[in-house]
C-alpha cells in the first residue's frame, strides 16, 4: 500500500517521457505531416537556388582546390572545395567550370528525380 504512490510517479514520469519524445518526433522538419508532391518540390528547389547569383571564383589549375562566392539579398555565402553550407541544402556542386558552376539536388524520397541548375558567372 506504500509503496503506490511511488509507483503512480514513476509512472507519470515515464508517461511525460513518452508524449514529450512524440512531440519531438512530430516537429522533425524531415518528418513531414503533409506529403508535398514531386512538382511542388521541384519547384521550391528552383527558387531556392535561383535567388543566389555567382559573383566570383578563384580555382587552381595544379589542384581541386576552388572557392566560390554567391550573392542574394545581401547575404554573401562562400563555397570552398565542395562543402556547400546548409543554407543551399540539399544541392550539391555537380561540376566547377571555368564561367559556371551546375548545382544537383535529388528530391526527397519518393521522388527519384534530381534537378540540375546551370550558375553562370553574374559580375
Amino acid at each position: 500500500m506504500k509503496n503506490y504512490p511511488v509507483y503512480l510517479i514513476i509512472f507519470s514520469i515515464i508517461i511525460s517521457f513518452y508524449v514529450n519524445a512524440d512531440n519531438t518526433l512530430s516537429r522533425d522538419p524531415f518528418n513531414q505531416l503533409y506529403p508535398i508532391s514531386c512538382a511542388a518540390q521541384a519547384d521550391i528547389l528552383q527558387e531556392q537556388i535561383q535567388s543566389w547569383q555567382l559573383k566570383g571564383m578563384i580555382k587552381r589549375q595544379n589542384s581541386n582546390y576552388y572557392q566560390i562566392w554567391l550573392y542574394s539579398n545581401q547575404q554573401w555565402l562562400t563555397i570552398t572545395n565542395n562543402e556547400v553550407p546548409h543554407v543551399l541544402f540539399p544541392w550539391q556542386i555537380k561540376a566547377f567550370l571555368s564561367d559556371k558552376v551546375i548545382w544537383q539536388a535529388n528530391l526527397a524520397l519518393p521522388c527519384k528525380d534530381s534537378l540540375a541548375w546551370t550558375m553562370s558567372f553574374n559580375p
